[in-house]
């Protein structure tokens, strides 16, 4: 006989004491100079907000990651456990040849982003880095309106070898680049690792790896819609 919803879920809440939750994922085993440069990356933050201000952060603060793409990801399910009980771990998915990696950089408001995707399997290093870096100038001053230059805001990055090398540093710093450097295994303090991967992953998953369409595919669609958002190429 058929349970209503409802009905299923007050008997797991109320009479079984159970909720629904997240495994806690522990990507890293923190040191304690890990953990004094997410202490640093934090008041340089709150140093940044309270020197330039809310409007400044949202449209002129430039935050950059790079993620893997599984082709066959099963992303993260949530599991019924008891009040008390504490919350499981999950084990980070192992890595296979059918991946892809994209770069992206945006800003918050206006919602202006730069998509770049790598051919399969292949990572990105520092020439790629450093031609990443010069196409999101282009596509950024390219807007007909928002313009963007990155002399102009912060820059937000990881600690990555190609974010790091000082070939790219080199490169940002003839270009007058003002550089936020992001603390290592701390994704707390990345809007597109907390964010913005996930939503596009499981957007990903739903509709574009399973259907067998390509993730440049994926990259050409949204840059259609970004040119609605900020009335520009991208």
């Amino acid at each position: 006989m058929p349970i209503p919803k409802t009905c299923v879920f007050g008997i797991l809440t109320k009479k079984l004491n159970l909720r629904n939750v997240y495994a806690f994922w522990v990507p890293h085993d923190l040191s304690e100079s890990n953990k004094t440069a997410k202490v640093t990356c934090c008041r340089a933050l709150l140093e940044l907000f309270n020197t330039k201000g809310l409007q400044y952060m949202v449209s002129n603060y430039v935050i950059e990651d790079k993620s893997w793409f599984l082709w066959s990801q099963k992303y993260k399910e949530r599991i019924w456990i008891g009040v008390k009980d504490p919350k499981p771990t999950d084990v980070k998915s192992k890595l296979t040849n059918r991946k892809s990696m994209s770069s992206i950089a945006f800003t918050c408001k206006p919602k202006i982003f730069s998509i770049s995707v790598m051919p399969q399997g292949t990572t990105i290093n520092v020439t790629t880095m450093i031609e990443y870096l010069k196409d999101t100038s282009k596509r950024f001053m390219s807007l007909k309106t928002n313009k963007l230059s990155l002399r102009n805001p912060h820059l937000q990055m990881y600690n990555a070898r190609p974010h790091s090398a000082s070939f790219t540093q080199d490169y940002l710093t003839r270009n007058r680049v003002s550089v936020v450097h992001q603390a290592p295994y701390h994704p707390d303090l990345n809007l597109l690792d907390r964010f913005m991967f996930r939503a596009i992953k499981q957007d990903l998953i739903n509709g574009v790896f399973n259907g067998r369409r390509c993730q440049d595919s994926y990259s050409a669609e949204h840059k259609t819609d970004l040119r609605k958002d900020s009335n520009g190429p991208t």
